[in-house]
């Protein structure tokens, strides 16, 4: 991913000022970028429902099922806002006194090996009977699939033995707590709860948003970066679209159109000096 200059400072010949001084008074572009990772990650958009559902309908759903069951799954393809409906639907879960316990993996993360010892025993003590705590726990894993095989199994099989026999973990009654994960396919043991999918209109919607509050000469430019990237994205089979991956090509682009507009207006050896101080 390309980085933005703005906050680098280069020191010209015949100059002890910084290229920052320099650029004063000269026309800038937007102070941020609308694709970073702060107005993307999940939780800085609320999900978007299609159809008669909506969030406080979905919300009170999942608090009906965590009476009845003792876990559920959010499943659907890479990049069709799993992450983000989980962070829509926790303060439903808080609002109802579950401690939230989170627990975010990635591929980055080997089989989910820094976590793995965590989150089996948090599902081990979904039947115990700890005094020190006052209400109930709801165990987030998003990313499910990324822990390895033999701790889903594990998970699986406790969860299994529990619905038909709940007496082997100590209580005829239902766990205190409830497992909430997320996954590309529904995991073994753990039934669906919601499934998300890939929806052109909705991508190209929250992508307009975005464009929106650039100015009027940046925005006709990333429009057609962006129709551009939705054409090769459009191309890939759903299960391989991810609109983090798309949106992230934007930031690039627009990093890019930053760069270009700072150059037209700034001395050619200024932009020869930049490019290689970056080297």
């Amino acid at each position: 991913m390309l980085i933005s200059f703005t906050r680098r400072s280069v020191y010209l010949r015949d100059s002890s000022a910084p290229r920052e001084d320099l650029l004063t008074g000269l026309p800038q572009t937007s102070s941020a970028n609308p694709f970073s990772s702060r107005f993307v990650r999940p939780g800085s958009i609320a999900y978007r429902f299609s159809g008669d559902w909506d969030e406080a309908t979905v919300g009170g759903q999942l608090l009906q099922w965590s009476t009845r069951n003792f876990a559920a799954s959010i499943v659907g393809p890479h990049g069709t806002g799993k992450s983000t409906l989980l962070h829509t639907l926790a303060p439903y879960l808080a609002t109802a006194g579950y401690e939230l316990l989170w627990f975010r993996l990635s591929q980055a993360d080997r089989g989910g090996a820094a976590h793995r010892q965590a989150i089996l025993r948090a599902v081990a003590e979904m039947w115990g009977s700890v005094d020190h705590r006052s209400r109930g726990r709801c165990i987030i894993v998003d990313g499910f699939e990324q822990l390895d095989w033999f701790a889903r199994v594990r998970i699986a099989t406790r969860l299994c033995w529990s619905t038909r026999n709940p007496n082997r973990f100590g209580s005829y009654d239902r766990p205190r707590d409830f497992l909430l994960v997320t996954a590309h396919a529904a995991p073994v043991g753990i039934q669906t709860f919601f499934r998300t999918e890939w929806r052109d209109s909705l991508v190209e919607e929250l992508t307009l948003e975005k464009l929106c509050q650039l100015s009027l000469d940046e925005r006709a430019a990333m429009i057609r970066s962006a129709r551009h990237r939705a054409s090769l994205l459009y191309k890939a089979p759903e299960h391989d679209r991810n609109v983090r991956d798309y949106w992230f090509s934007l930031y690039d682009d627009y990093e890019r159109l930053r760069r270009e507009r700072r150059y037209n207006v700034v001395a050619p050896e200024w932009a020869a000096a930049e490019r290689r101080w970056t080297q």
